[in-house]
């Protein structure tokens, strides 16, 4: 089966508007900061429940999977640990 010549530059044309797209945003994609703060609903998504004394109640402890904002919108929640 012979290459279409045609691929690699229509797969190029493809992947540029991505690649441009993403550092455009990485400028305004901001993590949300996640573990010691106060489990809050509007930017994490607790997952796993620790008892655990000698952390505050409603501490994330543990992230799992981190969080984005874009401008003032949450693109995904931070997926926690919540301590009490």
């Amino acid at each position: 089966m012979a290459s279409s010549p045609t691929f690699p530059s229509g797969t190029s044309q493809m992947i540029s508007p991505n690649a441009g797209a993403k550092k455009s945003l990485g400028s305004r994609l901001c993590s949300i900061e996640a573990v010691g703060k106060e489990f809050n609903p509007d930017f994490h998504n607790a997952v796993m429940h620790v008892e655990d004394e000698e952390v505050g109640e409603n501490i994330v402890v543990e992230e799992f999977q981190k969080g984005y904002t874009y401008k003032d919108f949450v693109v995904r929640h931070s997926m926690v640990k919540v301590a009490n």
